[in-house]
């Protein structure tokens, strides 16, 4: 949550946290944050509608009509579509069974329950079988949402595909009257009903609100029951993740773990406050220890190669060019160097992210000095960044904590 004068309170850590539904929401306050949500899309389709002449709306909107040829347009993209999604699933297929640990590892590792058979496409059978609950509990809240909305969009267009394509398009091509005359693929919908058809756009004006009416019914069921889900997974959330904020954009004077603490202690109680971590600046740090990983895994090879061939291993200095050295003597030095420098930035991070450091310091005078011309470390600003993890004694306290509105 980002509030308005720069301190913000995100989700617990490691986890996204989005503020709970206000299922109470006034109608007032509804139909405003409706209206203002739609505004950037009505009222762009209002300045057209205003300013474009009779005839030519659709031309404004860039909008085409069914034309003669598009069903042939139609079938080949239908055609390429499923010979795409056949080609994916063949693949799959063959993937799973030579990576085993990528494709199928939870059924590996007993997180989910066994395929139904050993053939090729057994689990197709499996797959389809999978319920949301299942998928919620093997692969996370996550991985049974998009479950969710693929069986809310089966759904939809199960319901709504029978009387459309059963019903409503026979009736536009039998009584529309063949104003779509060569567009083939117009004949079965609204383009082959005449302008002055006494009854057809009556029915149409129905199936549009049948449309509506089902989709909207239909995702607000899925979102009621998700919820639920979603509100049961939440009270799960275990220690000290349920009860852990992340604290961003912190100020300058309040980048410390006793300023922060003295900070939620004040607004609270300090028995609330069970731990405080602000975290500190590390680039370089990591750049370091990365290379020092990746100096100590070819000192690895260069050691198993010995072993391997009786020779010690060399390279060039460069990639292409350069002397041939020795590998092992030279990534045993740099290992060295790198674990000197290593400690000698730790020593630096820690100094300059003392509990009586610089940058502690109120925010005026000498303070901001130093800030604008980069004296308060090597790295140009303070030990520490503006995010800190701030852990409270119970989950009250933090609920408490994130929704206030610090001014």
């Amino acid at each position: 949550l980002k509030w308005p004068f720069g301190l913000s309170c995100s989700g617990s850590r490691g986890v996204s946290r989005p503020a709970a539904p206000q299922l109470n929401t006034p109608g007032g306050a509804m139909l405003a944050t409706t209206t203002v949500r739609w505004l950037p899309v009505v009222l762009p389709l209002l300045a057209v509608l205003a300013s474009a002449e009779e005839g030519s709306i659709a031309d404004e909107m860039n909008v085409h009509q069914n034309s003669a040829g598009d069903l042939s347009a139609f079938l080949t993209a239908l055609l390429v579509n499923s010979c795409t999604a056949a080609g994916f699933l063949v693949a799959f297929t063959v993937l799973r069974r030579l990576f085993p640990k990528t494709y199928s590892n939870n059924i590996l590792s007993g997180a989910s329950a066994p395929l139904s058979g050993d053939g090729v496409l057994s689990w197709v059978l499996s797959s389809w079988q999978i319920s949301v609950e299942t998928a919620a509990d093997t692969a996370g809240l996550d991985s049974a949402l998009l479950l969710e909305v693929c069986d809310l969009c089966m759904r939809i267009c199960m319901i709504l595909t029978i009387p459309l394509m059963f019903i409503i398009s026979p009736m536009d091509y039998v009584w529309g009257g063949g104003a779509a005359r060569d567009d083939r693929l117009g004949s079965i919908d609204m383009s082959n009903v005449n302008d002055d058809h006494p009854w057809m756009y009556h029915v149409q004006a129905a199936v549009v609100w049948g449309v509506c009416i089902t989709v909207y019914g239909s995702v607000h069921r899925a979102q009621s029951t998700f919820l639920v889900r979603r509100f049961a997974w939440l009270k799960r959330v275990p220690l000290p993740r349920a009860n852990t904020l992340l604290i961003e954009n912190i100020p300058w004077e309040f980048r410390s773990n006793e300023k922060v603490r003295d900070f939620f202690s004040g607004i609270l109680f300090p028995d609330a406050i069970k731990e405080v971590e602000v975290l500190k600046l590390t680039g370089r740090l990591a750049k370091l220890v990365a290379s020092q990983a990746a100096a100590k895994e070819s000192l690895h090879k260069a050691h198993l190669q010995l072993e391997k061939d009786g020779s010690r291993p060399q390279h060039r200095a460069h990639r292409f060019c350069g002397a041939e050295i020795d590998s092992i003597r030279h990534y045993t030095e740099a290992v060295e160097k790198l674990e000197g420098q290593i400690c000698e930035e730790r020593a630096r991070v820690d100094a300059a992210s003392a509990p009586h450091g610089p940058n502690v310091l109120p925010l005026g005078g000498r303070a901001l000095q130093e800030i604008a011309g980069g004296l308060l470390n090597s790295a140009g600003s303070c030990g520490y960044a503006h995010c800190a993890f701030v852990t409270f004694a119970t989950r009250r306290h933090a609920e408490i904590a994130r929704d206030i509105r610090y001014t």
